[in-house]
């Protein structure tokens, strides 16, 4: 039996001219027909008769098959003419001869070349054609066959569920959301074929299995006790839909190790313990670090001299670092250009800061546990001309839970006056001064004396800066809507002893404040003024109202910082003529009953001190700070006063000093003469 493969060889080679001549089996239809056909031997006597000739032109294969068609004559024309002319040869011009060579090639003969070409290669598409079909026409049927497998295939599983009491599900091209996915692990899931593909809030979880194994049933209880209230449904699906589904997990996406930089930058710091002898040897130190290892050397030297603020700044040529050292900058160190991007990034990412924003300011905060101590870190970030400036404040979590009124630096007699106020069941208490004054730290002091079990205390601050055991802290967001008049609103309805307002800024908040004030509240707060006889004039521009403010302010106080004298290398100072007067002169307006306070050498002759400079104190001849405090109490006269509207800044600090109020100066003078702060810093601030 011939097969297709055969026909096509044979055809090929016919048409490529490579048969080899040899009879085979033959595959046209009038041959195999003949084959059948058996012709006998014919006898000696008997004359071999040749079967006649056949005149006929060999046809295409595809003619022969569906037979000649008879060609009529055209009319005046016999066929035997025809005949002849085509045996005639076609004779070429002279000049045609000479160009095509010495042997003239019959054009009839071309003709017949071309026409078989023409012919063979027709003959070679029908055939491929057809063979490209039958081949098409096989996939398809393998398709169908695949398809129909499949069906009878899910046709069985969804009797196994019928049989088994479960639901049937076909997972292919049904959308899971990736937070359903996320119900049973991707391990799990592969191990035991199992996924979850729906979830209906508070409703129902819905598991699809190839196999309901104990495993199965074991996860399906685990989920019905982490969801109470929904309930947990199998279904089952065949093995070709599970894993088209288990296909998503793929898409879900990774979750990529955080690394921890806190802890790294905390094991960098307890590995570099440095000693600094002074500011200018952590130049030396930087220089030895690494790239990576910079910012840890900056935050381990400033923890270590107490500085309050790390300043790092881009210049043209370089990086400045700057530490902020009891109130006073000092240069320290120029960090390398190429360190840049890598210490910026590295502060960004501690602070919880977009690391790619690099044109708008951005603010963020860290904690660190240096020395076993925790320490915020509250960071500033605003682009500059060079690049992005960075400032980081630095806040001692165990400096404030040991502050009091006891060590702030007030003297017994402001002391007593200021524990009298703030032992009162109602009022106001106001501070004021520039910022880093002080003045965040001593409303914390007088909370810390406030907070007891019979307190409820709630502040409002921006930021909070310190967090205290005890006590409501609640942040203002101005970029959320959330301000300070909206929370004092809220606090008020949460029943407080004591509230505590971070600043006064607006009329609004004013209000507010005076109100509680006047309701049963003990509130502190801060405002910006140049004195505390300022601070009268000050809440009147602010809106308020006279008869709201009298009866409400009990006190207001004025502070600055000033360095304290390293008692290490204390030395006697030196006073210019200039100094002197200036000190007489503040000395003679002081009230009788505080000049009754001070010793009589002290007045006539006093004695100044200033530092040195030592390795205890870096080298700058102060350690720590002192605050110098300007304490008005409200009498009678003052109220009286505001109500009048007689509020001049001046001629309310003359009726204070009447009364017995020592101004900053005095207070930082008289401070100068015990020893514990220079007389330079006094007039540096005062």
């Amino acid at each position: 039996m011939i097969n297709s493969d055969q026909v096509q060889k044979k055809l090929n080679d016919l048409l490529n001219g490579q048969d080899d001549g040899i009879e085979e089996e033959v595959f046209l239809a009038e041959d195999l027909q003949a084959s059948k056909t058996i012709i006998p031997q014919p006898r000696k006597d008997e004359p071999v008769v040749q079967p006649a000739k056949r005149e006929e032109e060999d046809k295409p294969l595809y003619e022969r098959m569906l037979g000649a068609e008879s060609v009529e004559p055209v009319e005046g024309v016999s066929a035997i003419d025809e005949e002849e002319k085509a045996d005639e040869p076609v004779t070429l011009p002279e000049e045609e001869k000479e160009e095509s060579g010495d042997k003239p090639r019959d054009l009839s003969e071309d003709k017949r070349d071309k026409e078989k070409d023409d012919e063979e290669s027709k003959a070679r598409e029908f055939m491929n054609g057809s063979f490209n079909f039958l081949h098409k026409s096989e996939e398809e049927l393998n398709d169908k066959i695949k398809a129909m497998e499949l069906a009878r295939k899910e046709d069985g599983i969804k009797m196994r569920a019928m049989n088994l009491g479960l639901g049937y599900i076909d997972l292919k091209g049904l959308p899971i959301m990736p937070e359903v996915l996320k119900f049973i692990d991707e391990k799990e899931a592969l191990e035991l074929k199992v996924i979850c593909f729906l979830y209906k809030r508070q409703e129902e979880i819905r598991l699809a299995t190839v196999e309901l194994t104990d495993e199965v049933r074991k996860i399906a209880q685990r989920l019905q006790q982490e969801n109470p209230g929904v309930s947990v449904l199998i279904y089952l699906t065949s093995q070709e839909s599970m894993d088209a589904a288990l296909k998503l997990y793929s898409s879900l996406p990774r979750r990529v190790e955080r690394i921890n930089d806190i802890e790294v930058l905390e094991r960098e710091i307890a590995q570099f313990g440095l000693r600094i002898g002074g500011l200018d040897e952590i130049q030396e130190k930087i220089n030895s670090a690494s790239t990576t290892e910079i910012l840890g050397v900056v935050v381990m030297a400033a923890t270590r001299i107490e500085a309050s603020d790390i300043h790092i700044e881009a210049e043209e040529s370089s990086i400045k670092l700057r530490f902020r050292v009891d109130g006073v900058l000092h240069d320290v160190a120029f960090l390398p250009k190429e360190t840049w991007n890598n210490l910026v990034a590295r502060i960004k990412l501690n602070a919880g800061l977009k690391i790619n924003v690099q044109d708008r300011p951005q603010d963020g905060n860290f904690t660190l546990r240096v020395q076993d101590k925790p320490v915020d870190f509250r960071v500033s970030i605003l682009p500059t001309n060079y690049g992005e400036s960075v400032v980081m404040r630095i806040l001692f979590h165990d400096k404030i839970r040991k502050l009091g009124l006891d060590n702030l630096g007030i003297d017994e007699y402001n002391r007593m006056l200021l524990e009298k106020e703030i032992n009162k069941p109602n009022g106001l208490l106001v501070i004021t001064g520039p910022t880093g004054s002080g003045k965040t730290t001593t409303l914390y002091s007088i909370l810390n004396k406030l907070n007891s079990s019979d307190n409820k205390i709630i502040t409002v601050e921006d930021p909070i800066e310190y967090k205290l055991e005890g006590i409501n802290q609640s942040e203002v967001r101005e970029d959320k809507g959330y301000t300070f008049a909206k929370a004092l609103r809220s606090i008020v309805r949460q029943d407080p002893d004591i509230l505590l307002v971070g600043e006064i800024r607006d009329q609004e908040t004013v209000e507010i404040v005076l109100n509680a004030a006047l309701t049963g509240h003990l509130a502190l707060s801060t405002i910006h003024a140049n004195s505390a006889a300022g601070v009268i004039p000050r809440f009147m521009a602010l809106g308020a109202k006279p008869y709201l403010l009298s009866p409400a302010l009990n006190v207001s106080i004025s502070q600055r910082l000033v360095r304290r004298v390293c008692g290490s290398c204390k030395q006697q100072m030196n006073l210019t003529e200039g100094e002197r007067e200036r000190v007489r002169a503040a000395m003679n307006s002081l009230s009788e009953a505080r000049k009754r306070i001070l010793k009589p050498n002290e007045l006539a002759e006093p004695i100044f001190y200033t530092g040195k400079g030592c390795q205890a104190c870096s080298g700058l001849g102060y350690r720590g700070q002192v605050g110098l405090f300007e304490i008005l109490q409200v009498t009678d006269e003052i109220k009286q006063m505001i109500l009048a509207g007689d509020i001049a800044e001046q001629k309310l600090k003359e009726t204070a000093i009447r009364n017995g109020m020592v101004t900053l100066e005095q207070d930082g003078i008289i401070k100068a003469i015990n020893g514990i702060t220079s007389l330079e810093e006094v007039f540096r601030v005062a």
